[in-house]
């Protein structure tokens, strides 16, 4: 039987937690195993407790975890500045990277994060898990198949309220720019509804 994938989460609060609930509710399985989570409020991750009974070594940083291990995997569900200096620190150090949504903040950001993909030998993946999905698989092979022809024009109308809770929920939250200067360029196109505009994209 195959070694276990090893697998380092990076932020597991918001988003981040349902990354742990999902390996948590699998961990049985014997296919992977947790050995580090970084996050500098490890508070917000509601099963926290969970991940420590395992031993989970929990840092403040993705730094600080690679200073003394490594993963087959790192996980990135840290905000969104945050995205291309750790993708570029994992895979410096031979693990392959899945992000969640968006990739990155800047063009610049997403080009490092290829540069560094293709000096490593790894891969990268983003969290566009939707599709994946019956319905979005089922529409492509539709396409491709010839049983549609070309999509001509593609639009999406959203009528999603975004109130004032949804964007305290961080410091970053739809914001351009960090406390520290640092780009976010957070807004619900390239975060909250990418999904569906990236499988406009898709298919």
């Amino acid at each position: 039987m195959d070694a276990p994938l090893t697998i380092v989460l990076s932020g597991i609060g918001g988003m981040g937690g349902v990354y742990v609930a999902e390996l948590l509710d699998h961990a049985g399985n014997g296919t992977f195993r947790i050995v580090g989570a970084a996050d500098p409020e490890p508070g917000r991750c509601p099963r926290l407790a969970e991940l420590e009974a395992l031993g989970v070594p929990i840092v403040p940083s993705l730094e600080e975890f690679y200073a003394g291990a490594t993963a087959d995997l790192a996980v990135l569900s840290s905000p969104i500045q945050f995205h291309a200096p750790q993708a570029v620190l994992a895979l410096s150090r031979g693990s392959h990277v899945l992000c969640e949504k968006p990739l990155a903040a800047t063009v610049q950001d997403a080009e490092a994060m290829r540069e560094a993909r293709d000096r490593a030998g790894r891969r990268v993946a983003v969290g566009y898990q939707w599709s994946f999905s019956d319905a979005v698989q089922g529409l492509k092979n539709d396409i491709l198949s010839g049983a549609l022809g070309r999509p001509k024009r593609l639009s999406c109308l959203y009528l999603w309220p975004r109130d004032d809770a949804y964007y305290a929920r961080s410091s970053w939250a739809g914001r351009v720019k960090d406390a520290e200067g640092r780009w976010v360029l957070d807004s619900p196109v390239n975060n909250a509804l990418a999904h569906d505009l990236h499988n406009m994209l898709y298919v």
